[in-house]
């Protein structure tokens, strides 16, 4: 995918990657803690709301992993995800101290550059984002059309079909095919970004804050090249951040009104099939709405 060691010199200890993988890093729902030790969590599937640590939540096992047809496991993708995190968390901090000291917030331009990538990673590598692709929503479909036409074609093609067409070696071809998308490069999405400055919503009203979901990224308006589109992402319960503006611009919006904080949280909410934040309140009227 990408490499930052050169740009920032962050390393990660490889041989200790976990099996269970945050599609939200543990850094970033840290931020949401308030003080606390752990989160109030909702769960859209089993309807249940619970208080767990950050490390028990947000999380698949070997969700970045794929399985080669001989059993081995590649975890390469996982330490992309891994670096990528360790390179964003100084940024990340950086923008949350700015914002909340009232100084200007300024990003170098390598800075930016892991900053637009962690922001759309963090928009592509959740697997509320999985369910949307239709290809991923019903793969099985899509194997049966697969392996009927190698069947098809007879000789070599059928006979590998017939082995690959197993429960086991299905949900493996499943998972590889996911992981492969998330190595692709991400086409223009980045010169979009880039193109753009950032705004940072920072809530002042007292008692207020956003919560983070299993789909952590709220959007409203049309294409991102627009000026009316936006696209939030909460980095901390008190701060949003998403594109805005020209290009090098960093721009903070204090946040007064309830109604609007609740809105953006509600759009997380419903998109998402976990959320949470260090308030139940917030977590039982979200629910309750």
């Amino acid at each position: 995918m990408w490499s930052f060691v050169k740009l920032t010199g962050c390393v990660v200890q490889k041989s200790n990657l976990p099996k269970r993988q945050h599609f939200v890093a543990q850094m970033h729902l840290k931020n949401f803690l308030e003080g606390g030790v752990k989160l109030w969590v909702h769960n859209k599937v089993s309807r249940n709301t619970f208080s767990a640590a950050v490390d028990n939540i947000f999380f698949e096992k070997h969700l970045y992993t794929e399985v080669h047809f001989d059993g081995n496991k590649d975890t390469r993708l996982e330490s992309e995800f891994a670096d990528l995190e360790c390179a964003a968390r100084p940024i990340m901090e950086k923008i949350i101290s700015s914002v909340r000291n009232k100084s200007k917030v300024l990003l170098l331009k390598e800075e930016r550059l892991i900053w637009d990538r962690y922001f759309y990673m963090q928009w592509r590598r959740v697997p509320d984002a999985h369910a949307r692709v239709a290809l991923l929503e019903n793969p099985n479909n899509f194997l049966d059309e697969f392996f009927s036409n190698a069947r098809a074609r007879g000789g070599e093609a059928a006979a590998q079909a017939d082995a690959l067409d197993t429960p086991e070696q299905r949900k493996r071809l499943v998972q590889g095919g996911k992981v492969r998308a998330l190595k692709k490069k991400p086409g223009t999405i980045l010169c979009i970004l880039a193109a753009r400055g950032l705004n940072l919503l920072h809530i002042t009203a007292p008692g207020e804050r956003f919560i983070i979901g299993s789909f952590p990224i709220v959007r409203q308006g049309g294409h991102l090249k627009s000026a009316s589109s936006s696209a939030w992402l909460p980095i901390a319960w008190d701060i949003a951040v998403g594109p805005a503006g020209k290009a090098g611009a960093v721009a903070v919006t204090p946040v007064s009104d309830p109604i609007e904080i609740f809105r953006i949280n509600k759009k997380i909410a419903n998109g998402s099939t976990m959320f949470a934040s260090s308030s139940k309140d917030l977590i039982d009227k979200l629910v309750g709405e």
